[in-house]
């Protein structure tokens, strides 16, 4: 059971590093894209997308390896792992379709993705059984595909064919299915139409949130690292999204919207005092100064606006001034 955590943990850790790697019109998703959101589950109060095939071609995926403190591709378990299965999960992982949906009686909204990629799904899942205790997952068909549930975590995950795998509980992993074997094309609700309008490059990297069920929990780690009653004006957040695209430059675009106008100017203004601190606790570093400059804010009625293109370059720069730019 520990190794066939291993696969699921570098998985995730893999997602995790992709994704830590002037106005423009918004890109349009892909038609393979809109499929996809059309087949996640409708009630998802959050929604995100990584193109991790394009983000690992770009300049800024070799810079996060760089930083990597310990490398985990490069050990024992992953090697026995990679030889055992055919997966490697630097080469082979291409999207992520991720969605959070909220369920009563539950402090933490269950988690739905979508992994394409290159998989041979029989020698994944028998390395899987073979590591696991005795009970520890539980097989059943469905549609003619076989769920493996791990019974004690409410967890399940099914290999669509050899280029989708799907996380989540049993039931959304059924819903999923049946909704992929319907003749008839699926389209993306009005709902979520209108919460992804706003998010600027769809292509690599975006997340859409309906911030509202998670703003306390947001804010009771905020006010552990800043000055009380900082971004109070946060407890009126109602949707978020941030999107980004990796080519010569980072760019970055995020949105978030308030209950009302005069809540979203008290962040707009905290948030401009974050930068001015920032610039100012780095002002010995002119070059890191013009940096931050590159951070654009915007106020629109009830939303704020924040983008910026950042070279690798740029990025390093910060990186080497983090310890003097920690103002929270």
């Amino acid at each position: 059971m520990k190794k066939m955590w291993i696969f699921v943990a570098l998985i995730i850790l893999s997602l995790s590093l992709f994704w830590q790697c002037s106005r423009e019109d918004s890109q349009p998703f892909s038609r393979d894209a809109e499929q996809e959101i059309a087949l996640l589950p409708a009630q998802a109060s959050g929604l995100g997308f990584l193109n991790i095939k394009a983000i690992r071609e770009s300049p800024f995926f070799a810079m996060v390896k760089e930083n990597l403190e310990e490398n985990p591709f490069y050990s024992k378990d992953y090697q026995e792992f990679l030889d055992a299965t055919g997966l490697d999960i630097r080469k082979d992982i291409e999207e992520l379709y991720f969605c959070l949906i909220p369920e009563e009686n539950q402090e933490k909204p269950e988690l739905f993705a979508l992994i394409k990629g290159n998989y041979d799904p029989q020698k994944i899942t028998e390395y899987i059984l073979q590591n696991s205790d005795e009970g520890e997952v539980v097989t059943s068909s469905y549609a003619e595909h076989t769920i493996y549930n791990l019974d004690d975590d409410k967890f399940a995950f099914c290999f669509a064919d050899n280029s989708r795998l799907i996380l989540g509980n049993e039931n959304q992993l059924k819903t999923w299915l049946d909704r992929t074997g319907e003749r008839k094309k699926t389209r993306i609700t009005a709902e979520m139409q209108r919460r992804l309008k706003d998010v600027r490059y769809k292509g690599e990297a975006w997340v859409s949130m309906d911030a509202k069920g998670f703003v306390e929990k947001m804010m009771d780690e905020m006010n552990r690292h800043s000055r009380e009653g900082r971004f109070e004006a946060l407890k009126s957040l109602q949707n978020m999204n941030a999107s980004a695209k990796f080519d010569e430059k980072l760019s970055f675009h995020g949105m978030s919207q308030f209950s009302d106008k005069e809540n979203a100017k008290l962040f707009h203004d905290a948030l401009k005092g974050f930068i001015a601190t920032a610039k100012l606790s780095v002002s010995q570093d002119r070059k890191a100064v013009d940096v931050l400059n590159k951070i654009n804010t915007e106020i629109r009625g009830d939303r704020i606006i924040l983008d910026f293109k950042m070279s690798k370059e740029d990025i390093n720069r910060l990186k080497k001034k983090k310890e003097e730019l920690a103002v929270l």
